[in-house]
């Protein structure tokens, strides 16, 4: 579920804009290596099955075949080659080119992905310690802070001084490691960084592998391994080593965009509820749209853990409540999460509802009796339309069934025929 749109989009609040820049960032670079990623392993196969058809080739011709050995043993480090077979490999090998292994186009993809969304975080960070100082300067009036004498001088006014001053103390920290940046947030700025929610030692991680990417061509170094907290890795593989390259993959990818996404929607709300208080049904809106947009991608795993957040940490208004509350029973129907589900439902107050959320707790129970029996109702107070019906993830189940159009075109039919019938009267 959602809101209705506010349409008046005049006077939109800064931290809004960090908000929207925030989610258009990570979501455009989420979209492009959806699309891009199947594209690119299809490239690596087909320079894999170059290669291998390359050296087939080569043994064919020293009469040795590669495809039978390969169904007939477990491996190739027990065939047998007589002194002309090897002559007649090394002849081939330097006869004909070998095509040339290239780095696969799916490590280009995940470890540029990765450099991108680490930026974007980072951005966010920037953009929350600029809106913080520069809405609230006076905050800055006890700290130390060094100014060069030419630097005052070239200030025109006393707001430039202060604008410098700002500009100082956000380099300063913007300098620091992640951990340093988020303990800031936390000491300094007073904000719940959200702990019990975002696992920060994967994202800290992440941080160091994207900058053993750009400054040391993926290569494992003393600071990585100082740094990282060793229990983020599988206790079933070896941990890396230092010289060992590292490596981006697709789930690693995920995993790491999940914890990404989750922190930053988690900061902006924290810090947008703590610093603009007047704004918060602003807010509210954003956290439902935040949610329902992942539940239309059928992201799951992410709006659970962004609802979670939203029923355990956020204070709402009541119609905001109950949405939320509905889109979080959403991603745990979707995810068979029935148990969880059960005591959720259990929870609401069937007697205060509008027709709407009646509406959206039989979805929910997978109830379609209760549905068309709520169903002109909603109609009737103009609380959902047509559209909702047909494209809310909400709904998803219920569209399934064969007359599902036909029943909620003829509810609109009948709610449009007896409004007329009183409007006559």
């Amino acid at each position: 579920m959602r809101k209705s749109k506010n349409k008046n989009g005049k006077n939109k609040p800064l931290l809004r804009k960090v908000y929207d820049n925030f989610v258009a960032n990570i979501r455009s670079l989420n979209i492009f290596v959806k699309h891009l990623s199947p594209e690119a392993l299809k490239q690596d196969q087909a320079k894999l099955r170059s290669i291998t058809s390359y050296f087939e080739n080569i043994f064919k011709r020293a009469g040795i075949n590669l495809k039978e050995l390969r169904n007939e043993s477990e491996g190739l480090a027990d065939i047998k080659v007589s002194a002309m077979q090897k002559r007649k490999i090394v002849g081939g090998l330097t006869k004909y080119m070998i095509p040339r292994a290239t780095i696969p186009y799916t490590g280009i993809l995940f470890n540029s992905s990765l450099v991108t969304l680490i930026s974007y975080l980072d951005y966010l960070i920037s953009d929350l310690f600029h809106f913080y100082y520069y809405s609230y300067p006076n905050s800055l009036s006890t700290k130390e802070q060094s100014i060069m004498l030419n630097e005052l001088v070239s200030c025109r006014d006393i707001q430039e001084a202060i604008n410098l001053v700002i500009s100082k103390e956000i380099e300063k920290i913007m300098y620091q490691g992640l951990e340093e940046k988020i303990r800031y947030l936390e000491k300094t700025l007073k904000i719940d960084c959200g702990s019990q929610f975002v696992k920060w030692n994967i994202i800290n991680e992440a941080v160091e592998r994207r900058n053993l990417i750009v400054h040391n061509n993926s290569i494992i170094n003393k600071r990585y391994k100082k740094i990282i907290d060793s229990s983020i890795f599988n206790k079933n593989k070896k941990k890396p080593k230092i010289g060992q390259k590292i490596y981006v993959g697709e789930k690693y990818f995920k995993k790491v965009f999940g914890e990404c996404f989750l922190a930053g929607i988690i900061l902006l709300q924290n810090c947008w509820r703590k610093w603009k208080a007047d704004e918060m049904g602003d807010a509210d809106s954003y956290l439902i749209d935040t949610i329902f947009d992942l539940l239309c991608e059928e992201e799951w795993p992410l709006a659970e853990k962004i609802g979670l957040y939203a029923k355990n940490c956020v204070k709402v208004k009541t119609a905001s409540n109950l949405i939320l509350r509905v889109n979080y029973c959403q991603a745990l129907k979707w995810q068979n999460k029935n148990a969880e589900l059960e005591t959720e439902l259990r929870q609401f107050d069937l007697s205060a509802m509008s027709p709407e959320f009646l509406l959206a707790i039989a979805a929910l129970k997978s109830d379609a009796h209760s549905f068309y029996l709520h169903l002109r109702d909603a109609i009737s107070v103009k609380r959902i339309s047509k559209d909702d019906l047909m494209l809310w993830p909400l709904f998803r189940e219920l569209r399934k069934e064969k007359n599902f159009r036909r029943r909620v075109g003829a509810a609109y039919a009948s709610v449009s025929r007896a409004t007329q019938k009183h409007r006559k009267k």
